[in-house]
């Protein structure tokens, strides 16, 4: 995950505004009314251009393409659920599938994130129906190549914002920000990473197949000292019953 953070302009609000001056009273509330799009007004954040759909959690979800201008692919679902590679589905680094079984199971694989905030615990974007005080927000680059995630937590009055977008040399890049929008000072926890990565040589028919099988074959290992992980197989994905012998000898005398 790249660590670099993607924020909108400071405002101290956790509103997405429109381009254009508010008051300040206006630009410090936390709430947020029904469901709504800006259309045509984008927000800005941090100098770029992004359309908003605000409460995004009480549509249907749907499923969106982010444009690139590498060989990399990216589907991205309105509830968090994700699939992305590089030139076709055999080279896919998060399970390739269906666009009703990404949104309808987004926890299968993508990215996890858990907060644990002076006793309490937060998961954005879990796939589930937010709990009372939280609200969720879908922003997308007006030029189609990034889509960011953001989550609020009323009680807590933190605001977490994830950002899924390409690069040519690095694939596919992850920006969070967490901010707090309250008062008070919060100690928090963080869990924070990708989930269910592929390595190469599972193939899309071998994962549709037996994914199981292969998730039994893959070995996830993280260099120490370096933040590296790497993702391998252990050996070729077959699912041949393996013979093995057992012989017995009495002992010599």
């Amino acid at each position: 995950m790249n660590p670099s953070p993607v924020v909108r302009t400071p405002l101290g609000t956790a509103r997405p505004l429109p381009v254009r001056e508010r008051s300040q009273a206006a630009e410090k509330s936390l709430e947020i009314p029904s469901v709504e799009t800006f259309g045509e007004d984008p927000v800005m954040i941090n100098g770029e251009e992004y359309l908003c759909i605000r409460h995004v959690d009480r549509m249907p979800a749907f499923l969106m393409s982010v444009a690139s201008d590498s060989d990399f692919w990216l589907f991205v679902g309105s509830n968090g659920g994700f699939t992305a590679g590089r030139v076709d589905p055999d080279h896919a680094i998060f399970p390739y599938q269906t666009a009703d079984k990404i949104l309808s199971q987004p926890r299968t694989s993508g990215v996890l994130s858990l907060f644990d905030s002076d006793g309490i615990s937060w998961e954005p974007w879990n796939g589930l129906c937010p709990q009372y005080g939280i609200t969720r927000n879908l922003y997308k680059h007006v030029t189609g190549t990034s889509v960011l995630f953001e989550e609020i937590h009323q009680q807590l009055g933190l605001v977490f914002r994830s950002e899924l977008k390409i690069s040519e040399h690095f694939g596919l890049v992850r920006t969070c920000r967490l901010e707090n929008t309250g008062d008070d000072a919060r100690s928090v926890r963080l869990l924070d990473g990708w989930h269910h990565l592929l390595p190469a040589g599972v193939l899309q028919e071998t994962y549709a197949r037996y994914s199981y099988l292969a998730a039994a074959y893959m070995r996830h290992e993280a260099v120490p000292g370096c933040g590296l992980g790497i993702y391998t197989l252990n050996s070729g994905i077959t699912d041949r019953a393996a013979v093995v012998q057992w012989q017995t000898s009495e002992p010599a005398t």
